[in-house]
């Protein structure tokens, strides 16, 4: 496994009902759809924060920052999916740009108008702003540099509808110390930019800045947020504000105090200034415009959402959407045609990944990845024609062993694979023949994300079958037993296992090849023997030749003795046998009509006195005793089946005496 731990199914399934019913009924709870994803990877190996996405109409990018922190260095860089297994990367296409301090700052905001060309929005230095450019999204860049003056904030840039055509706005927040404005700008091709001027509805409010542009039918809107003192404490909290562009595009309405009472649930004892609401996100969805935020109080935040209208939140609308651990970072996105959010929290004591789904007036809630990094800063990517959702965040990673943070930005693709069973010879040998009809397999499942389902199999004699896709076992069962019915030949396990995300792996395939066939008998070969067909010694060596079958690949043998030898057939040095030939042929004619039937008896070709030979063909025998013998000699093939035997009579009447002497 690598350093990345498996992110889970969906674990749990967190639903919150409107807050006004909420305060009525309580919370209500329903069950989501299943989402399952694979494990996360690191698409980068650099020290890398905050990634963004642009989704557009078939393509999908990816930003992040690439920094150096030895020489507080940070480059841009992009990834470009036309699919999640289609993609290209242009590493480090702008910068480096100079930072200070132990912080990483987050310095660029990314667009995408309709008609295909991307801006990057960089703080490039202290009072200048570059804009990076690609109309072929991410293969080729070009640049503006904007001068400012004052200290800023990173640029927010965004696609504007002006004079019924689509242009970029570009909003920064400067000024000096701890006061600042806000700033707009706007630009037909991201190069060209008018000047800079100040954000009137926000001129008269303390500190506006991460202001967020979308639209209410068609007319463009701008949420921000600034300091709110309140009159009584001087207590200052941060508040947004809503303002809407005038239908001729020329000038903005005063803004208005849209985090008030009216926000919060009617059950809540606090007051509005209590709360600190910041970085607000608005969406079209459905012909509607929705509002998310982060609103906190006593160091905790949620997730907020409400519907807008032209003069601010929808009565009843507001709600929270979190309601455990430090949320952040919300931002909203369409897939499957339902109004979704994605964040990160600290519920589990480390950041997480989650995202909900609007179901009427319901969230449903599915974590995304909890593991042991710290996640942030998640954006969803959306590909294929909007049916492939995925997702991209920061993971900060502890190396071992010393006391430092490295991030990566990771990838989380939907569960679209199964790894390959592996199928195991438990009762034979894998590629090598076997001789037993009944086969049994052990069944090892792949590691998933998802978890495996179950599986099922076939026993054929064509490879190229496949199961039917309909789960028959489950994991637990491990092993499988099975008969080859039709004879000697090759067959053929074949087993799909399938995820709970509904993914059938490819087939594994085991190879079984049942021999059952013995190899040919081996052919004696003639051995010495006197003119009266006895062996000229009682010492001697036998022979056979290699057996016909291929498969042969050892023989068993055995000399058996058969009956004694009727002494006037002995023969020894000094003594002769007395016989004429004529009566010694009838004499060993009637020997081995005698013992005929041992030359054809069925033997068993082991246990006490059967040898076997690989290498050699032969066997060397020393000063037997006189008498009738049969040898017996049978090829065995490499599963183990035993020939037929090969047997021949073996007559010796020449033994020598011999003394053994034992020493006590």
């Amino acid at each position: 496994m690598t350093f990345f731990s498996r992110c889970k199914k969906i674990a749990k399934k967190q639903l919150i009902f409107l807050a006004f019913v909420m305060s009525v009924l309580g919370a209500g709870r329903l069950f989501a759809s299943d989402f399952y994803w694979e494990n996360p990877v690191s698409i980068t190996n650099t020290d890398s924060y905050f990634p963004g996405t642009l989704n557009a109409d078939g393509k999908s990018l990816v930003f992040w920052q690439n920094v150096d922190k030895k020489n507080k260095q940070i480059y841009m860089s992009c990834r470009t999916y036309t699919t999640l297994n289609d993609y290209f990367d242009n590493e480090n296409f702008a910068g480096p740009f100079s930072y200070s301090g132990d912080e990483v700052p987050y310095i660029y905001t990314a667009a995408i108008l309709k008609s295909g060309i991307a801006a990057v929005a960089v703080l490039s230095a202290k009072n200048f702003i570059s804009v990076y450019t690609t109309s072929d999204f991410g293969v080729t860049w070009k640049s503006s540099r904007i001068k400012t003056s004052g200290l800023m904030v990173a640029p927010r840039i965004f696609a504007s509808q002006n004079d019924k055509n689509e242009v970029f706005k570009m909003f920064i927040s400067a000024g000096q110390e701890n006061s600042f404005m806000l700033y707009e700008s706007d630009s037909s091709d991201g190069l060209a930019w008018t000047d800079l001027e100040p954000f009137k509805p926000a001129a008269k409010l303390r500190n506006p800045f991460l202001p967020c542009l979308s639209t209410i039918d068609g007319t463009n809107v701008v949420v921000f947020q600034s300091q709110f003192v309140n009159p009584s404490t001087s207590r200052i909290s941060y508040q947004l504000y809503m303002t809407v562009q005038s239908p001729d595009g020329r000038t903005w309405e005063d803004a208005v105090l849209i985090s008030d009472r009216q926000s919060l649930s009617l059950r809540d004892k606090n007051d509005f200034y209590d709360y600190q609401n910041q970085r607000p996100y608005i969406y079209n969805f459905d012909g509607h415009t929705y509002l998310t935020w982060e609103r906190s109080l006593k160091n905790v935040s949620s997730i907020w959402f409400a519907q807008l209208n032209k003069t601010g939140l929808e009565p009843l609308t507001a709600e929270a959407v979190t309601t455990a651990g430090n949320a952040s970072r919300a931002v909203f996105f369409n897939y499957d045609g339902k109004l979704c959010l994605s964040w990160f929290d600290d519920r589990r004591g480390r950041d997480g990944v989650y995202m909900a789904q609007r179901n009427g007036s319901y969230w449903e809630e599915s974590t995304i990845c909890e593991n042991q990094n710290s996640n942030q800063f998640v954006s969803p990517l959306i590909t294929e024609d909007q049916k492939a959702l995925a997702f991209i965040w920061q993971q900060g990673q502890t190396a071992q062993n010393i006391n430092k943070t490295k991030n990566t930005i990771a990838f989380l693709a939907p569960d679209r694979t199964v790894g390959v069973p592996v199928l195991n010879p438990v009762s034979f040998k894998k590629n090598k023949k076997s001789g037993k009809k009944t086969a049994e397999i052990q069944v090892q499942l792949p590691k998933d994300s998802s978890n495996i389902a179950g599986y099922t199999y076939i026993w054929t004699q064509n490879p190229d079958d496949v199961p039917p896709k309909t789960i028959t076992h489950f994991p637990k069962e491990t092993k499988i037993k099975v008969t080859a019915q039709s004879g000697d030949g090759k067959y053929y396990l074949i087993l799909i296992a399938k995820d709970y995300a509904g993914n059938w792996s490819e087939p594994a395939v085991l190879e079984y090849n049942l021999d059952t066939t013995p190899p040919l008998p081996p052919e004696i070969k003639q051995f010495d023997v006197d003119k009266y067909g006895f062996l000229t010694s009682n010492t001697f060596r036998l022979f056979w030749e290699r057996s016909q079958s291929e498969d042969a690949d050892s023989y068993v043998y055995r000399l058996d003795f058969a009956g004694e030898l009727p002494s006037r057939l002995y023969q020894s040095p000094g003594h002769a046998i007395k016989l004429s030939q004529a009566q010694i042929q009838n004499e060993l004619n009637a020997l081995s009509h005698k013992y005929q039937n041992l030359l054809v008896k069925k033997r068993r070709m082991s246990g006490q006195g059967t040898f076997s030979s690989v290498a050699q063909r032969t066997k060397q025998f020393t000063n037997l005793s006189n008498g009738v013998y049969v040898f017996c000699v049978a090829a065995v093939d490499d599963v183990g089946n035993v020939g037929e035997v090969a047997t021949t009579f073996v007559f010796l009447n020449k033994y020598k005496p011999s003394t053994v002497v034992n020493y006590a």
